[in-house]
């Protein structure tokens, strides 16, 4: 696990590893820290894996939003509580976003 300054966290490992698990127990977590009202971050999951399948990032987020969360977010929305601060983020898969990375790359 690494930090990268003020609100970022990046959890590396080999296939298999648990991060996805980790990832889904964090948006579990929060979820519940949201509902109780506990917390202003809304848990966010993305599976960056999909993100090639869209025509850009408002379609991308917007889809995952949407099939994840049965909500439907307009862009404006979204990209005002992202200013805000108001999600936490959980990148799912970010050594699948481009083909032929190998051990190294990740």
């Amino acid at each position: 696990i690494e930090s990268f300054g003020e609100g970022f966290l990046t959890v590396l490992g080999d296939f298999g590893g648990g991060k996805t698990t980790l990832l889904r127990r964090l948006e579990y977590e929060f979820s519940s820290l949201f509902l109780q009202k506990r917390t202003r971050h809304r848990p966010l999951y993305f599976t960056l894996k999909d993100y090639s399948f869209y025509e850009g990032l408002d379609e991308f987020i917007a889809s995952s939003v949407r099939q994840k969360y049965q909500r439907n977010m307009p862009s404006n929305v979204f990209w005002t509580l992202a200013r805000e601060g108001g999600f936490l983020f959980l990148l799912d898969g970010f050594d699948e976003v481009i083909t032929g990375v190998d051990r190294s790359d990740r």
